[in-house]
């Protein structure tokens, strides 16, 4: 009988995902603080996004979630706000999970199709302005500030932001995602191999004893 073997695959690919979890969620934080100097130009969504397009909602979440929580609290732009910065730590989770979805919609499309650029740009700038208006409204609770003077006096900044943001999605979710599944990360292929290996050295654990 497999008395042993079974979960050995699982647990390897339970492996995997933790650690690309942790890559990606590194590799938007990294973003973050590559153009900290640019106000409200930022690679953390876009990596969050593409997190979702590439291995689904639930990566995609998660990455955007333990990403932010990270950052919040060593934010180069200040100290950690409760409120506003729970409410960034939402946005950027619900990213990660817009981005599963569309995913699957991409994943069906050549790469050659302009709505590879077209659709995650339009969402960039859905996304963003959602951001934008949650974390706006949050900033005028918390500091007693009415919302339309929030949004009059933000609004240079928001537009750089949705900007940035459609053109960083756009750009890049067609190559990226092109990259990665050329190199079979997406359908975690280690976990094939694993098994395949497995089952060559040690015939004997899928027979019957």
């Amino acid at each position: 009988m497999n008395n042993g073997g079974e979960g050995a695959p699982q647990k390897s690919t339970v492996a995997i995902r933790v650690a690309l979890i942790a890559i990606l969620a590194a590799l938007a934080i990294g973003g973050n603080y590559a153009l900290s100097a640019i106000p409200n130009v930022e690679l953390s969504s876009v990596m969050v996004f593409l997190s979702g397009i590439l291995f689904g909602p639930v990566i995609g979440g998660l990455v955007g979630f333990i990403a932010m929580i990270i950052y919040q609290f060593w934010n180069p732009w200040g100290a950690f706000i409760p409120p506003i910065g729970l409410a960034v730590i939402g946005c950027t989770f619900f990213i990660g999970i817009v981005g599963g979805i569309l995913g699957k919609a991409l994943k069906r499309l050549d790469y050659s199709d302009s709505r590879w650029f077209l659709l995650p740009a339009m969402f960039g700038i859905l996304l963003t302005l959602f951001y934008d208006l949650v974390t706006t409204f949050m900033y005028s609770l918390t500091f007693g500030v009415p919302f339309s003077v929030a949004i009059i006096t933000g609004l240079p900044f928001m537009m750089v932001h949705v900007g940035s943001n459609a053109i960083l999605f756009g750009l890049l979710a067609q190559p990226i995602t092109r990259a990665v599944h050329q190199l079979h990360l997406s359908q975690f292929k280690l976990r094939q191999y694993t098994i395949k290996t497995k089952k060559q050295i040690h015939p004997h654990e899928t027979q019957e004893g």
